[in-house]
């Protein structure tokens, strides 16, 4: 009988092409932080939204992120949120832009953000909700349509020097990216 393999499907972790193993590193590194920190930033990747639920009704700080020598690297600065637009977790996104308290353009692991990171995995629907989440007051009213004010800022560049528009160029496909960079640039990007 052959071993199991990862978990498939939506609500499984984060799928890269190219990167078969990432969840298991993921897991692993997670297990080397903090314990509050690994159980909330674990269930953002995970899509767990009743354990985020749980959690944030505990208190914990919704932009609770790792530190630079409490572990592996890709905690260093990487919250809920972006560990959530990483993998898809639509429903935890959704959630989490809701809590008053988020810094939503945090930049976190190579100066991204949850924009950066869901703009990169070719998720529309989870930038959407970036978008769209009500947060900050960066824009130009006439410039922008009203759907995308008080949103992730979507101008954000990472330690690359790309924006969310160049990210989705690099790793998502065609007509992926031809949605997400419509959106983009009546975002302003």
């Amino acid at each position: 009988m052959a071993a199991p393999g990862p978990p498939q499907g939506p609500g499984r972790g984060i799928h890269m092409a190219g990167h078969d193993n990432f969840n298991n590193r993921l897991m692993s590194r997670l297990s080397l932080a903090p314990a509050d920190l690994m159980h909330f930033l674990e269930a953002c990747a995970m899509g767990n939204l009743a354990r985020v639920e749980s959690l944030l009704e505990r208190g914990v700080e919704v932009n609770t992120t790792g530190v630079p020598d409490s572990g592996p690297s890709i905690l260093s600065g990487t919250t809920g949120l972006m560990m959530a637009a990483m993998s898809g977790q639509t429903e935890v996104v959704e959630r989490l832009v809701t809590v008053p308290e988020l810094d939503i353009n945090r930049r976190g692991l190579g100066q991204n953000s949850a924009l950066t990171f869901a703009a990169g995995q070719g998720n529309t629907e989870i930038l959407l909700t970036l978008l769209r989440s009500g947060r900050g007051n960066m824009y130009d009213a006439k410039k922008i349509p009203y759907t995308f004010l008080l949103g992730a800022d979507p101008t954000v560049t990472n330690s690359s020097g790309k924006t969310s528009l160049g990210l989705a160029a690099d790793h998502v496909e065609m007509s992926d990216f031809m949605d997400i960079s419509a959106n983009l640039v009546a975002a302003g990007c």
